[in-house]
């Protein structure tokens, strides 16, 4: 192995072909921010949360006007239209079931551990 037991080596060579995550969430517990530093944290949480939220708004929008077109202008009857919208709601309630019970992010692993 290249890294020969320096764990410098070995972190850089499993950031650099993409084993191992290199982003970490400092701990803020009992640290003190300044007024800028903490205006900065209040931005990145908000802009994220927004972010995250604009796309599951959208995700469901894009599937809802679907639906409505769907129902509006059948293909064959207006049963099997009905039949596809349900379809696409049990699906929809699954997939968030689904990634509410498994997390929307894996667990990081130990750089020194594999």
């Amino acid at each position: 192995m290249q890294a020969e037991g320096n764990p410098t080596v070995l972190r850089a060579l499993r950031l650099r072909y993409g084993i191992a995550i290199g982003a970490t969430v400092p701990d803020l517990v009992g640290r003190h921010l300044s007024r800028r530093q903490a205006i900065y944290v209040v931005i990145g949480w908000l802009s994220m949360l927004l972010w995250i939220v604009g796309i599951f708004v959208v995700f469901f929008l894009l599937q809802f006007v679907g639906m409505i077109s769907i129902l509006i202008h059948p293909t064959l009857s207006i049963w099997l239209s009905i039949l596809v919208c349900l379809y696409v709601v049990v699906v929809m309630a699954m997939d968030i079931g689904m990634r509410t019970m498994t997390g929307f992010v894996t667990n990081p692993i130990r750089l020194d551990k594999g």
